[in-house]
């Protein structure tokens, strides 16, 4: 009895590392596509020109 509760248990460990294995490739080439996304979204995020005039010529009327 005490033989065949033994084998069990190292079948059942076997598989669980088996598991752990195929989902560490995965979450490695998703990063790689996110980099590219965020640097297109901080171009227009900065102003999306609420006020023209206030942001490319902060002094249009030299005061000197």
């Amino acid at each position: 009895m005490s033989t065949v509760n033994i084998g069990q248990d190292t079948v059942l460990q076997e598989e669980v590392f088996q598991v752990p294995n195929p989902p560490e490739p995965g979450p490695n080439p998703q990063p790689q596509p996110e980099p590219p996304a965020p640097e297109t979204v901080p171009d227009p995020s900065p102003y999306p020109e609420p006020e023209p005039g206030h942001g490319p010529e902060p002094n249009p009327q030299p005061q000197g």
